[in-house]
C-alpha cells in the first residue's frame, strides 16, 4: 500500500521545490553519508540497494547508496531506502542530498529522488501525506544537489524519509542512481534549520 500511495503522489507532482539556504543544523539522519555501508536504514520490500565506494565529496573512508528500479516503468518512483523519524504536525521539513543519475539509453524515462512522506498513526507505515519531494531528472556523469522543504500536516505523528528511483510509463531499461550527504532538518518561523 506504501509503495502504491507513493507512485500515485509521483506521477501527480512533476516540480523540485528548491529552498534559499545551505543546510546547517542538525541532521535527523542516521548516516545520511552512508560512511562504509547503509546502516541505520531499512531496505524496503527486498529491492535493490548496495553500499558503494565512490563518494560525492571524493572521500575514500565514505561512499554512496547504490540504488536500481528493474521494474517496468509506471510513472512512479520505487521507493528503496527509508528511514522513519518522529516529528509534529506544522513543523517545516528541509530535505536536501547529492544525486549521481548515471546517463541511460532513454535520456527522459529515470528520475531519482528524495520523498519526505508524513504518517498518522504509530509508524511510518500509517496512513500519510506526502510533504516534499526533491528530484533530480538531469541525467550525466556529476553528483547534483537538489533540496525541498515542505510542512508536515497537522496532527501526523512521523516522516519517513525514502530514497528512490523513478522510472516513466513502459520503460524497460533499468533505472540506477547514486544518493550521498542526506540531509533532513526542521525550520523554525524565521527559517532556520534546527534539531530537534
Amino acid at each position: 500500500m506504501h509503495a502504491a500511495i507513493t507512485g500515485l503522489f509521483l506521477a501527480a507532482l512533476t516540480t523540485t521545490v528548491c529552498a534559499d539556504g545551505t543546510p546547517t543544523g542538525t541532521n535527523l539522519i542516521v548516516n545520511g553519508g552512508f560512511d562504509g555501508g547503509l546502516s541505520g536504514w531499512q531496505v524496503l520490500y527486498e529491492r535493490p540497494a548496495t553500499w558503494w565506494p565512490m563518494d560525492a565529496n571524493g572521500d575514500p573512508a565514505s561512499g554512496s547508496a547504490f540504488l536500481r528500479n528493474a521494474y517496468v516503468g509506471n510513472g512512479a518512483t520505487s521507493a528503496i531506502l527509508m528511514l522513519c523519524i518522529p516529528v509534529k504536525g506544522g513543523e517545516t521539513v528541509y530535505a536536501s542530498g547529492d544525486v549521481l543519475l548515471p546517463e541511460h539509453m532513454d535520456p527522459e524515462g529515470h528520475r531519482a529522488s528524495i520523498l519526505v512522506w508524513s504518517h498518522f498513526g504509530e509508524n511510518c507505515f500509517a496512513d500519510g501525506e506526502p510533504v516534499t519531494y526533491p528530484t533530480l531528472y538531469e541525467q550525466g556523469p556529476d553528483w547534483q544537489f537538489i533540496e525541498g522543504t515542505g510542512v508536515v500536516p497537522p496532527g501526523a505523528d512521523f516522516i519517513s524519509v525514502m530514497l528512490g528511483v523513478g522510472k516513466s510509463h513502459d520503460v524497460t531499461e533499468i533505472g540506477d542512481a547514486y544518493f550521498d550527504n542526506i540531509f533532513v532538518g526542521l525550520r523554525d518561523s524565521e527559517w532556520v534549520i534546527r534539531g530537534s
